[in-house]
């Protein structure tokens, strides 16, 4: 069953959607960069993410960049942009902006 509200039609176009996002992640090969690369993570997943990559705090970013920095922010995945984390969370993106 559709949840209430949703069309045929707009379950259609959201599956379409769905599709190509995959297929163009399924395609992509990533180049290497040069660049700052700087990761905030989600404090309340640390332990969630040690079981992707225990031994990589950049769960992956430094195969792929040379210079990847690493800040916790409380909260989790989506309530890092939340108050009262998004104190935090600003702290960080201004630290990295205005280095």
């Amino acid at each position: 069953a559709l949840p209430p509200g949703l069309s045929l039609e707009q379950a259609s176009t959201i599956l379409e959607i769905t599709k190509h996002n995959y297929s163009a992640v399924e395609s992509y090969t990533p180049n290497s960069f040069d660049g700052k690369v700087s990761l905030v993570r989600a404090a309340a997943e640390r332990d969630f993410a040690a079981n992707i990559s225990s031994e990589d705090a950049t769960l992956g970013w430094s195969k792929w960049a040379k210079d990847v920095s690493v800040d916790f922010v409380e909260g989790g995945h989506q309530t890092m942009v939340l108050p009262p984390n998004d104190t935090g969370l600003a702290k960080v993106l201004l630290k990295h902006m205005n280095p």
